[in-house]
């Protein structure tokens, strides 16, 4: 009887534990064994039992209980694997191995051309005046473009410098810049620069941005 009884414990806690799931709640795609070194990722027990009390260790975050299912964890850089273990007490119900990336910086795109591209004509770059933040990583950013320079110069001026606009806030082209575009020539150099971006905790970023040539 006693090992029919220490069979049906050891079954239950089995069961129990290849039930629960985590999520990162912090990516794009939650369900995948992935942290981010040097930022919260939002991690939640799934197909939890609310009766029971769980515990979530760590061997490479810091980690912040947030309620019985939700837990911010916060990576650090010198371990490339997280084992993470879902506890209720001592029992260990379920123990998974999270890889831990580095986060990629973010790319800045002009119009709707492609980041690394160099040239481009007027209608391309005025068919969507603006400047886009484009996310290189599965997690979340809540990364912001506040201002950038807008700078555009002629290599047949005697200074080069034909227009200048600085501090410029938002993403979207102004008026006066959509018509300095409007009005330049072929083999004009368009550049935009000291791009100043902030992060979810408020840090602030500069981005030494993009140039092309108008054809």
């Amino acid at each position: 009887m006693i090992r029919i009884s220490l069979s049906l414990i050891f079954f239950s806690i089995f069961n129990a534990g290849a039930q629960l799931q985590l999520a990162n709640k912090s990516l794009s795609q939650p369900d995948l064994e992935i942290l981010y070194a040097g930022r919260e990722n939002n991690i939640q027990i799934l197909n939890a039992d609310s009766t029971k009390k769980y515990i979530i260790t760590s061997t490479a975050s810091l980690i912040t209980k947030k309620s019985n299912t939700y837990y911010d964890l916060l990576p650090s850089y010198q371990l490339a694997i997280d084992t993470i273990k879902i506890m209720e007490g001592d029992q260990l119900l379920k123990e998974m191995h999270y890889r831990v990336l580095n986060m990629q910086i973010s790319s800045i795109q002009l119009a709707n051309l492609t980041p690394i591209q160099r040239k481009a004509s007027k209608n391309e770059v005025l068919a969507d005046p603006r400047i886009n933040l484009l996310n290189n990583s599965l997690y979340l950013n809540q990364e912001k473009i506040l201002t950038y320079d807008f700078k555009l110069f002629s290599p047949t001026a005697p200074d080069s410098l034909v227009f200048e606009s600085l501090n410029s806030p938002g993403t979207a082209f102004t008026p006066e810049q959509i018509r300095a575009i409007s009005t330049s020539k072929i083999g004009d150099r368009l550049e935009i620069s000291r791009i100043i971006v902030m992060d979810e905790k408020g840090t602030k970023y500069v981005y030494r941005g993009l140039y092309v040539i108008l054809e």
